[in-house]
């Protein structure tokens, strides 16, 4: 999940910080109900949601049946480093 996260999340801003996202992964695997516990701005907000929405999860288990799983995921942005040539 951390190389698809990385590979898929697109922001311009030269923002550090986190943002949190709550969702709800359903019975056939789907991200359903994101809400936002922690923001940071408008921007990372809206790039958090889309790459969560994203995602695709094997569906919990219990006894046996598919139930839905309550899931937070931490999303921290940081600052990319050019490389720089010396």
């Amino acid at each position: 999940m951390l190389k698809f996260m990385q590979s898929n999340l697109r922001y311009k801003e030269c923002v550090e910080g986190m943002v949190v996202v709550q969702f709800v992964i359903d019975t056939t695997g789907q991200v359903i109900e994101p809400f936002l516990l922690k923001s940071l701005t408008k921007e990372t907000d809206a790039e958090a949601m889309r790459v969560v929405q994203l995602l695709e999860f094997t569906p919990g288990m219990q006894n046996g049946k598919k139930m839905p799983i309550r899931y937070v995921l931490p999303i921290r942005f940081g600052v990319v480093k050019g490389n720089q040539k010396k």
